[in-house]
């Protein structure tokens, strides 16, 4: 939440400003400048709250599908569940040797 909140003000604020300058650079009225500055600000908030939430469910739904494709593969093929789960701590252990002997070797 707090990331979404600081990028979607970082975003806001660099937009605005680019919307204000621009309409101040073309000459136009206060009141031009003003107006122009609100509505992009309420656009970059809808714009930004939209998407957030979007992902954001997107991302949650993608995670249970997973969870539930996992769930169901342990309970109908365990056997391949613990194969994968034996070769994930075979290839950490392989990592973590290859980065000892890298380290032996640039020593």
């Amino acid at each position: 939440m707090v990331k979404s909140l600081i990028f979607g003000g970082l975003d806001g604020i660099i937009t605005t400003f680019a919307i204000v300058a621009a309409v101040a650079g073309a000459g136009m009225s206060t009141n031009t400048i003003i107006v122009m500055g609100c509505a992009n600000l309420i656009a970059d908030a809808i714009s930004m709250g939209l998407g957030d939430y979007i992902s954001s469910k997107a991302e949650a739904e993608a995670t249970l599908a997973e969870y539930n494709r996992e769930k169901w593969e342990l309970d109908n093929y365990p056997e391949g569940e613990y194969k994968e789960v034996r070769w994930g701590r075979v290839c950490v252990c392989v990592c973590v040797d290859l980065i000892n002997l890298i380290e032996l070797i640039s020593d």
